[in-house]
């Protein structure tokens, strides 16, 4: 009861203060539902499912209590368990689909949800080694109005130009904390590591971009071009 309630105070405090700030786009309220990547004794991962439904409808619950100005969201496609998907799919304002999908099934996941009258935000997508890229995808969105929202922009601490894969050694988690007090960190001013393909992000730390094609398709796809 004691997590529940702080959890209520954090949702609600945070609606709170900033529900009609004109920076706030929207409110993503919960982030995959269900989906759970930390491993047990065993190196098998965690996967909650349905278990989390019952927090899921809560946050909605807390959330409408406040109302924002701004519109609320979380994830659908993208979420584990047939109910978690279904309580953020119906309650949405706007939908937030996740898809690192070829373009075949981007397009598939987005028709699937064009039969409901709201918009669309493609709040993940990006992943080069998974065969989502800039050049096939991004003009799919375009095609069907959908927003497209990246969650990794520049290069940096985060590592996500690696791809999830790259946590594991042969299957054994990777000792971050380890690494770092044996001193393998980047310093100031060093370039980060990166692999040939990144997995996500567009830019690094000195502003140049991963691909230059992937830029020019922003921008030709924007307009901003002309």
């Amino acid at each position: 009861a004691k997590e529940i309630a702080q959890l209520k105070g954090y949702v609600q405090e945070t609606l709170t203060r900033f529900k009609n700030d004109k920076r706030v786009l929207m409110w993503g309220l919960y982030n995959e539902p269900g989906r759970g990547n930390n491993l047990d004794g065993n190196n098998k991962k965690i996967v909650l499912g349905e278990r989390s439904n019952k927090l899921v409808y809560q946050a909605w619950i807390w959330a409408r209590e406040i109302a924002p100005s701004q519109p609320i969201t979380a994830t659908s496609e993208g979420s584990v368990g047939k109910t978690n998907k279904l309580i953020n799919r119906v309650n949405a304002d706007v939908s937030s689909i996740h898809s690192y999908g070829k373009p075949q099934a981007l397009e598939a996941t987005i028709k699937n949800y064009q039969t409901e009258d709201r918009p669309i935000f493609m709040t993940e997508w990006l992943a080069r080694t998974a065969g989502s890229t800039v050049q096939d995808c991004l003009p799919i969105l375009k095609k069907y109005n959908v927003a497209a929202v990246n969650w990794g922009f520049v290069s940096g601490e985060s590592g996500t130009v690696w791809p999830w894969s790259s946590r594991n050694q042969n299957g054994t988690p990777i000792n971050v904390n380890a690494k770092r007090l044996a001193g393998e960190v980047v310093k100031p001013g060093e370039p980060f590591p990166e692999p040939e393909l990144w997995f996500h992000d567009l830019y690094r730390v000195d502003g140049t971009p991963f691909d230059q094609e992937e830029i020019n398709t922003f921008i030709k796809l924007t307009g901003r071009g002309k």
